[in-house]
């Protein structure tokens, strides 16, 4: 995941600190404590970080302040984050984060037009589902993959992991799992092998196509033809679809949803959709959190965008969240 370098306060973000220190000098520590506004304020300025800093895809729980002392002429503030104390340190007079010295005020309102930027984008209409499918077609959890025949990292998924997750979750009727086409440009066969797929799709035989592609790319001849006699195909029906410029354009068209809907540019990548009214938006970013995914909203769905080919045990962990 990146992380952005936010008004010199990466400090908050060093995880379970230790604030006692052991040194040669006797620090003096003062009990003090704070009015309800700066509580409160301080308590909005570490959620806000907090997503910020994850970039959308993260929110505190449960953050609360456990202890208050004034310490070498400055107020130290612990402050409990999801279990984990954070030091925060504020002037005597409130007003100013040591760190720069941001006045609290200030600081709040930086934040809040920073918050923004990671907001869940929102699409207009749902997520449309087109492309091969197999398992539930009226399952609640939905996954896409968009995918590269001739990709490294595709072949790893396709070998290591959607064999366990067709056995646990497809095959069960937990979800409904669709492919769409992703050919990188520096792929030469990529495009080639996407098109000979889904002219083996008009014939129904995509996932036949599926499975002999991943095995057999090293066979595949540009035009299709072993491919198409392996498989039984009519030749002349899918001779004509490889030449069929409508063709090509179904293909260019998954990798134009990919990339600008849901900025999605490598391979493996995967969007997963849930319905609103069956997650709770704190369950869509304690999954997306999982594979550093980006969440999209539509009217009616939550959809958490990624990339990689992780391994089956992070998938299993991703839909056991969001199917609660």
């Amino acid at each position: 995941m990146r992380y952005i370098a936010l008004l010199g306060l990466l400090l908050f973000f060093a995880g379970c600190v230790n604030t006692s220190t052991t040194t040669n000098q006797t620090t003096t520590t003062i009990p003090a404590t704070l009015d309800e506004q700066t509580k409160q304020d301080l308590i909005q300025v570490m959620k806000d970080l907090y997503y910020i800093q994850t970039e959308g895809t993260y929110t505190p729980k449960e953050v609360t302040i456990v202890g208050v002392a004034e310490k070498s002429g400055v107020l130290e503030v612990n402050i409990s984050v999801d279990g984990n104390v954070v030091p925060v340190y504020l002037t005597l007079d409130k007003q100013y984060i040591i760190s720069g010295l941001t006045p609290l005020q200030e600081l709040k309102s930086q934040l809040a037009t920073l918050k923004q930027q990671y907001s869940a984008p929102v699409l207009n209409q749902p997520y449309e589902f087109v492309g091969p499918m197999k398992g539930n077609p009226n399952a609640s959890i939905v996954i896409v993959e968009f995918s590269d025949f001739e990709c490294p990292y595709c072949k790893r998924f396709y070998d290591q992991t959607l064999p366990q997750l067709t056995q646990d979750w497809i095959e069960t009727g937990k979800i409904a799992f669709y492919y769409r086409h992703l050919p990188l440009p520096f792929h030469p066969k990529a495009e080639p092998a996407a098109l000979a797929s889904y002219c083996a799709q008009q014939q129904g035989k995509f996932w036949e196509a599926h499975d002999w592609l991943f095995e057999n790319l090293s066979r595949f001849d540009e035009n299709g033809t072993t491919l198409a006699q392996e498989l039984g195909l009519d030749m002349e029906e899918f001779q004509a679809c490889m030449e069929d410029a409508a063709s090509l354009s179904y293909v260019q068209q998954d990798s134009l949803v990919a990339q600008q809907t849901f900025g999605l540019t490598g391979t493996p990548s995967f969007i997963i959709v849930v319905p609103k009214d069956k997650v709770t938006r704190e369950q869509v970013e304690e999954a997306a959190l999982k594979v550093n995914g980006r969440i999209f909203e539509t009217p009616t769905q939550y959809i958490i965008a990624f990339s990689g080919a992780y391994p089956y045990q992070v998938f299993q962990d991703v839909l056991t969240t969001l199917e609660g």
